[in-house]
C-alpha cells in the first residue's frame, strides 16, 4: 500500500458511513482495483504521485448496474444528498487530520476540487 494508505483508509470510512447515513445507501471503499475494476495510470495516481495530493479519491455514484450512469431521475437529489454528505464528512476529516497535524503534502488543490464540486452538486440540487 501506498504511505498514506492508512489516512486515505480511514478518511473513505468516514466518507461512506456519512453517505449511508443519510439514505441508508450501501457503498464499499478501498482500492479501485479492490472494489471497481483495475484502472491503470489513472488521474487518482497522477494526482497522488505527480501533484503530492494526499487523498485522492474515485469515486462512482449510484446505481449498482441497472440504469449505469443515467440515473431515474427520483434517485438524482438523493445521490446528491448522499454525496454532499459524504464530502463534508471527508472535508472535516482532511481539516482535523492534516491541517491540524501540521502535513507537509498538497491539499489545497483537493479542496479546491473538492469545493467546486460541492458548488456544483447544490446548483444541481437547487436546479
Amino acid at each position: 500500500p501506498p504511505p498514506h494508505f492508512k489516512l486515505q483508509d480511514d478518511g473513505s470510512i468516514q466518507a461512506v458511513n456519512a453517505l449511508r447515513a443519510v439514505h441508508g445507501t450501501q457503498y464499499h471503499h478501498g482500492s479501485i482495483a479492490q472494489i471497481i475494476y483495475v484502472a491503470s495510470g489513472s488521474s487518482i495516481d497522477w494526482t497522488y504521485g505527480a501533484l503530492n495530493i494526499t487523498f485522492s479519491y474515485g469515486v462512482e455514484l449510484r446505481d449498482t448496474g441497472t440504469f449505469g450512469f443515467l440515473l431515474p431521475a427520483d434517485q438524482i437529489i438523493p445521490t446528491g444528498e448522499e454525496t454532499l454528505a459524504a464530502l463534508s464528512a471527508l472535508l472535516r476529516y482532511i481539516e482535523k487530520h492534516v491541517y491540524a497535524s501540521g502535513g507537509t503534502r498538497t491539499v489545497a488543490p483537493c479542496l479546491y476540487q473538492v469545493g467546486f464540486f460541492i458548488f456544483s452538486l447544490i446548483l444541481a440540487i437547487v436546479r
